[in-house]
């Protein structure tokens, strides 16, 4: 809210916000208060209206993900000037789509994406070596643009995937329960063993992160369809591309980073 970036501004520091979300029910005066409070949106949109219903299928019968979804809030976006990033995931259902899908976003006027794989889904063989081809067709296009001097940022070249737990950072429900990691999404039953506390409490960040759940806890507790080796799979083909992308652009990308797969 406004107090709290008056209470950062006045013990000198910066209040970042950051809000991950389907854009459901966005609108435009939203956008406007949340330009105010610094926040960058974290927008989920797979590809085109086809993808993005089948993969993010609304509660609502009848409903349409796609034009109630990002697509149709990115021209305020720009016009506002409010940080955001598309984030595009793939599936091995929809790898096959991933560069149209990819050049759907492209055309809507995108200018950051953020290309994730499924997890929890298995990756076979033939499904990798399709994603690992996808990469490199979006990395020509991407190349191709920059070169016309578009400035599209593919987030994915910005790090190198490397194989820690699901997600290292600690995450906030909309009700204010604090969990370790992220797998409380995808899962409706056995929440609670990820649970680590409440915002009420009033504990910082560091605490969450020290007396957080381990590996071992977090993978123990997934009720998940695919094992680790598939899912690090998918990611070892997309760590040894972006090394290689790093590597031809080392003064865009630098080389080097890592990030969790």
């Amino acid at each position: 809210s406004s107090d709290l970036v008056s209470r950062a501004a006045t013990e000198g520091r910066e209040l970042d916000v950051q809000i991950t979300t389907n854009a459901w029910a966005l609108t435009e005066d939203q956008i406007i208060q949340m330009k105010r409070w610094n926040t960058h949106l974290q927008l989920s949109l797979d590809g085109d209206e086809r993808t993005q219903n089948a993969q993010r299928k609304p509660l609502e019968s009848g409903g349409d993900s796609y034009a109630r979804g990002p697509a149709a809030h990115l021209d305020t976006l720009h016009r506002h000037g409010l940080d955001y990033r598309l984030i595009m995931v793939v599936s091995p259902s929809t790898v096959a789509q991933m560069v149209d899908n990819f050049e759907h976003l492209v055309g809507l006027g995108a200018r950051c994406i953020q290309l994730n794989y499924a997890i929890g889904i298995p990756w076979d063989v033939a499904a990798s070596e399709q994603y690992a081809a996808g990469l490199a067709c979006i990395g020509e296009r991407v190349e191709a643009l920059w070169a016309s001097g578009h400035l599209l940022d593919w987030v994915n070249l910005r790090e190198a995937p490397v194989s820690v737990r699901n997600n290292l950072h600690v995450t906030v429900d909309f009700d204010g329960t604090v969990y370790g990691g992220n797998a409380f999404l995808v899962q409706a039953s056995g929440r609670e063993k990820f649970r680590l506390g409440n915002l009420d409490e009033h504990h910082g960040w560091h605490r969450y992160m020290v007396d957080g759940k381990s590996d071992a806890d977090v993978f123990s507790n997934w009720k998940r369809r695919a094992s680790v080796e598939e899912t690090t799979r998918v990611g070892a083909v997309e760590a040894s591309y972006v090394r290689w992308m790093q590597g031809r652009h080392p003064q865009r990308l630098g080389r080097g980073h890592t990030r969790s797969l």
